[in-house]
């Protein structure tokens, strides 16, 4: 059975005979499909971390998420030395405003272009993450082709994340068909094919979220702690019997006088 794991930071993951273990879950390297980095930026320290999990889970695709905000050119000039061994997912916030519109807020456009311009950065699935209450298909398609002649992106790339439309037109951010066509351009040695049967309610495909240090053994020193709050609860307890039972004597010993 695959499996597929987003990281929301540099946290270890212990692995033991090609196996990790993610929140009590043990699974086998070569199950996992697909890896998400979910960094808020994207600095030479979470690259170099990125790295060495290109390494530890050699049967996975990568990919990183990135926002295109204000940080779009430094996170895409740090991501340069890995582009062409991770997925790039861009996501633009849209509201009622944009809907209303029937485009994407040009603060975001002019991002792009600035991107395009400085670094030839372009993304494998730029997604429109729905902030609004009111988006419907032809609202979205309009959005969609907006982009798609501004940057030149297909129109199957271009998705929208956190809607009651993601579920259709595999729009979702990572469906089962975009992460299996994902895996030919970025994984050199793919064994876990991920299947619609493992996608979610949206359309995406089901993940352990990575939110800590993952040991495949509890640390020694917090075992240790722990025994040793185990034992010190047992001393009180048999430290209280022990005077209960003294109190008891010194009470019948009066009552008998």
């Amino acid at each position: 059975m695959t499996a597929n794991l987003i990281i929301t930071g540099r946290y270890r993951i212990d692995e033991v005979s090609d196996c990790v273990k993610i929140k009590g879950t043990k699974i086998k390297i070569s199950d996992i499909a697909t890896i998400r980095y979910r960094f808020s930026s994207y600095t030479k320290e979470d690259i170099d971390y990125i790295k060495e999990s290109l390494k530890q889970f050699r049967h996975s695709t990568h990919i990183v998420e990135i926002n295109v905000d204000n940080n779009i050119i430094a996170n895409a000039e740090a991501l340069s030395t890995i582009y062409d061994k991770v997925a790039k997912f861009g996501y633009i916030d849209i509201n009622d405003n944009d809907v209303e519109n029937n485009s994407v807020d040009e603060l975001y456009i002019n991002r792009l272009a600035q991107l395009r311009e400085t670094s030839g950065f372009k993304f494998d699935r730029l997604m429109l993450r729905d902030n609004s209450s009111t988006l419907f298909t032809v609202s979205l398609n309009k959005m969609k082709v907006m982009l798609a002649r501004t940057f030149g992106y297909n129109m199957q790339d271009i998705g929208v994340c956190n809607s009651p439309l993601s579920h259709f037109d595999n729009n979702a951010c990572l469906t089962a068909l975009t992460a299996r066509k994902l895996a030919v351009y970025y994984n050199d040695d793919p064994i876990a094919v991920p299947s619609n049967k493992a996608e979610t309610g949206c359309g995406c495909l089901k993940a352990l979220i990575v939110t800590d240090n993952c040991y495949y053994q509890k640390p020694v020193a917090e075992k240790t702690a722990k025994q040793t709050s185990t034992n010190s609860k047992k001393e009180t307890h048999k430290e209280t019997t022990k005077n209960n039972a003294h109190v008891g004597k010194v009470i019948q010993s009066l009552t008998s006088w």
